[in-house]
C-alpha cells in the first residue's frame, strides 16, 4: 500500500511538470539493468532499460506492475515494480520531450511574420553536433524512413530546403559564444561587421530556429548563460520563435548547463525541446564511451533497432519538436 501511494505521488509529478518547483523532486528510476514489457506479464519485451533510467509518465497498474511512456519512441510499456527504486529528478528533467507553444511564442511568431521573415523556414544554431551531415540533413536528402511516424511528412514537406542547407550559425568547434562574434562569421557570405548570428538571419529570415549548443565547453556556466541569453534575445527581437534544446551529456557536471537552457527558455517563453530526457532509456543513455559522442543509427523509424540508437532519436524528436512548434504557432 506504502508503495502505490508513492507511486500516485510520482504519478502527480510526471503529468504536471509546468508546477514543478527548481528544487529535486521525488521520481521513479530503474534499480538495474530492467526490461519493459508490452503489457503486464506478457512474454514481449519492448525495450531493455539501463540501470538509472528516470522513468516518465508511471501509473500504477497494480503492486507488481507499472505502465509508463517511453521517452525515445513514445510508445506505452510496462515495467516491474520490483525493479525500480525511488531517486530525485531536477524539474527540468521532468520536461516533457516534444514541447508545448506559449501565448507569447505566437505573439514572437507574428511579428516575426509581419517583418517579412519566412513561414517555411527555419534555422540551426549549433556545433558539430548540429552540421546536416548527422541533424536533420536526411529529411532533405530522403536517406529516412517515417514508419508509423508518417504524419510528420508534412512538416518535412512544409521547410523543404531549410534540412540540408549550410547555416551560417553551425560550424565544428562553435560555441555559445562563437555566434556572437564577427571572428567566425563566413567572409564569404558575410557582410563586414556581422556576427554568424546576424549573418544567418539575413540570409535566411527564418521564423524558427534550433539553438542546441553542445559542445564541451570548459568555461563558467554564468558566461554560458549570458550568451545563451544573448542569442536567445535577438531572434526575439528579429522575430523568430527559438527552439531551445537539452543536451544528452553532462560533460560539465551537476547538469548545470541543461538546467540553466531550460531556465532561459522559460524566461522567454520560448519551447523547450528535452532531449536529454528522449535518451534516457538508450543504452548508455545514448552516449558512446566519451560520455559526449552519441551512439549512432540511421533515422529509419521503421526499425526498432535503430530506434535504439541516439543519433535516430535525435533526428526523430528534433523533427517532432519542430511539427508541434509549427501546429501550435499557426
Amino acid at each position: 500500500m506504502l508503495r502505490l501511494i508513492l507511486i500516485a505521488l510520482l504519478l502527480l509529478i510526471a503529468v504536471a511538470p509546468s508546477q514543478l518547483s527548481a528544487t529535486a523532486q521525488g521520481a521513479l528510476c530503474t534499480a538495474q539493468i530492467a526490461a519493459v514489457y508490452e503489457c503486464p506479464d506478457c512474454a514481449k519485451v519492448l525495450f531493455r532499460y539501463p540501470k538509472d533510467t528516470l522513468l516518465y509518465n508511471v501509473t500504477p497498474v497494480n503492486e507488481a506492475w507499472l505502465g509508463l511512456t517511453d521517452t525515445a519512441t513514445g510508445m506505452t510499456g510496462f515495467i516491474r515494480a520490483a525493479e525500480t527504486q525511488p531517486c530525485v529528478a531536477a524539474s527540468w528533467q521532468l520536461r516533457p520531450v516534444v514541447p508545448s507553444v506559449s501565448e507569447r511564442a505566437r505573439q514572437i511568431y507574428a511579428r516575426g511574420i509581419a517583418l517579412g521573415n519566412n513561414p517555411k523556414a527555419f534555422s540551426i544554431i549549433g556545433d558539430c553536433q548540429s552540421v546536416p551531415a548527422f541533424f536533420l540533413g536526411v529529411f532533405d536528402r530522403g536517406d529516412y524512413a517515417l514508419g508509423k511516424y508518417s504524419d510528420l511528412q508534412a512538416t518535412i514537406d512544409h521547410f523543404k530546403g531549410s534540412f540540408n542547407r549550410r547555416n551560417m550559425t553551425v560550424h565544428s568547434g562553435f560555441n555559445v559564444a562563437s555566434v556572437l562574434t564577427e571572428t567566425w562569421a563566413d567572409p564569404q557570405r558575410c557582410e563586414i561587421g556581422e556576427t554568424p548570428l546576424m549573418c544567418e538571419y539575413r540570409l535566411h529570415k527564418p521564423s524558427i530556429a534550433f539553438v542546441i549548443m553542445e559542445t564541451i565547453w570548459s568555461g563558467d556556466v554564468a558566461a554560458y548563460e549570458s550568451h545563451l541569453r544573448q542569442i536567445v534575445s535577438y531572434l526575439v527581437e528579429q522575430g523568430v520563435v527559438p527552439i531551445l534544446g537539452t543536451k544528452a551529456d553532462n560533460i560539465e557536471g551537476g547538469h548545470r548547463v541543461n538546467a540553466v537552457i531550460a531556465q532561459v527558455a522559460d524566461e522567454f517563453g520560448v519551447p523547450l525541446w528535452n532531449f536529454w530526457l528522449a535518451v534516457q532509456p538508450l543504452p548508455n543513455h545514448g552516449l558512446q564511451e566519451d560520455g559526449f559522442h552519441l551512439t549512432f543509427s540511421r533515422s529509419i523509424f521503421s526499425d526498432p533497432l535503430r530506434l535504439r540508437g541516439a543519433w535516430a532519436i535525435r533526428n526523430l524528436t528534433a523533427l517532432q519538436a519542430l511539427d508541434a512548434v509549427w501546429r501550435g504557432l499557426r
